[in-house]
């Protein structure tokens, strides 16, 4: 199972292609935060990310029945977005293999996010599983390659 959270697109792309290339379902989490990319939504965005704080998911699984999930989300402020740490700290993922997928457009700082992402994982109760990083421009990735994308790294493992 995939799960993700993507405000502009970027991230749901990524998802989606690495649901095809799992022949997973790809479910997306919907926040309190809205649909509409405004200024209000980038300063509240913007301010969950600096101090961390999550962003509440509409619609929460009862139950996730799967051993092992993929959850993909953009990188704010350098950190995962609120939405997805809400779901990674309500989804009841105990015993659960989760690998995070995270977007972001600076190349600069792979590192320091992957790092983050690890952290983040171990920071929820679940079994901390692989961090995968995609960077992204401000131009929309075509489907095709993110699923060339996904069917590389997962068939390196």
């Amino acid at each position: 199972m995939v799960y993700y959270y993507s405000a502009g697109g970027r991230t749901k792309i990524f998802a989606e292609a690495l649901g095809s290339v799992l022949k997973a379902q790809a479910c997306e989490l919907e926040s309190d935060l809205g649909k509409k990319i405004n200024f209000g939504f980038i300063a509240r965005a913007l301010w969950l990310a600096v101090r961390k704080k999550e962003s509440r998911v509409l619609n929460m699984p009862d139950k996730i029945e799967a051993e092992e999930i993929y959850v993909c989300s953009p990188v704010w402020g350098g950190a995962a977005a609120g939405p997805v740490l809400y779901f990674l700290r309500n989804a009841g993922l105990k015993n659960k293999k989760v690998n995070l997928l995270l977007t972001y457009e600076s190349t600069g700082s792979c590192q320091k996010y992957q790092m983050r992402g690890r952290a983040l994982l171990e920071s929820v109760d679940c079994v901390a599983g692989r961090v995968l990083m995609f960077a992204t421009t401000k131009a929309m990735p075509e489907y095709e390659v993110a699923v060339s994308q996904m069917k590389e790294i997962l068939e390196a493992e």
